[in-house]
């Protein structure tokens, strides 16, 4: 365990993190955290009941929260042959709005994203390189620092940008939003709201996005940017599913 001084010396000498990249596909992102969520008993059988994202985090590395450097919420350090350490932000540890406990979700689901689909990327990196050792410094809401003992480099980037970044935030949302119950939300929102007439007369392709994401940020508890990638994501695999609802709507409210 590394204290806050000695985590912004690492920082301050940082690289991508010791990992032989892998490309997983969608399926492995949604497959690989799922199935560890119904392994370890966590798995919701409703989409009304919340994973408990940080008692399944201590499940599968030790949790830790602590003082991290400026600009940090969540860290990761790998572990070889060993659990690893997730450490996460004392800023966080007791959440006093809706916002700061979705945020406090989110980066537990984020930095088990990483362990799930990253740390086995990191025992066969240290296989080849003995001796070496990683630590996975993340920010997700602003740059990104990688820290390696051993380097001395600095990316400034979002972290959908860098392949482990996007692996991790995508296998954090299946987390937080298991594709089963996603699909459930946004079909149930879809339906309800295609029945309802608006203030304003006609429905709107706008207006039906709005009501989805206030549904996914109430059933899952997450942030209005977490809502809006997921629902991305769902609507890129559906292209013409909201504009579809949109002329149902208006069809039954008597528009043409």
């Amino acid at each position: 365990m590394y204290n806050k001084e000695e985590l912004e010396n690492i920082i301050a000498h940082v690289k991508e993190p010791l990992l032989v990249q892998h490309r997983y596909s969608e399926e492995e992102l949604e497959n690989m955290p799922i199935s560890l969520l119904k392994e370890h008993g966590f798995y919701p059988e409703t989409p009304n009941s919340l994973v408990d994202i940080e008692m399944f985090a201590e499940t599968i590395a030790d949790v830790i929260y602590t003082d991290l450097p400026d600009g940090y919420l969540g860290m990761t350090e790998f572990g070889y042959h060993k659990r690893p350490i997730i450490y996460i932000s004392n800023k966080l540890s007791s959440p006093r709005t809706e916002e700061e406990f979705c945020k406090l979700r989110f980066v537990f689901a984020h930095e088990c994203g990483h362990v799930i689909m990253q740390n086995h990327l990191y025992e066969q990196a240290c296989d080849r390189y003995k001796g070496q050792s990683a630590l996975y410094a993340v920010n997700p809401e602003t740059p990104v620092g990688i820290a390696g003992k051993r380097h001395a480099v600095f990316y400034k980037d979002y972290s959908n940008y860098r392949w482990y970044e996007w692996q991790a935030n995508t296998a954090g949302a299946h987390l937080l939003m298991p594709p089963e119950h996603l699909n459930n939300v946004i079909l149930t929102c879809l339906n309800n709201e295609i029945r309802k007439p608006t203030a304003w007369g006609r429905v709107s392709p706008a207006w039906l996005l709005y009501k989805i994401y206030n549904a996914l940020k109430s059933v899952f508890r997450v942030s209005q940017a977490t809502a809006e990638i997921a629902t991305e994501r769902y609507l890129k695999a559906r292209p013409t599913l909201i504009n579809d609802c949109a002329c149902i709507a208006n069809h039954m409210l008597g528009y043409n």
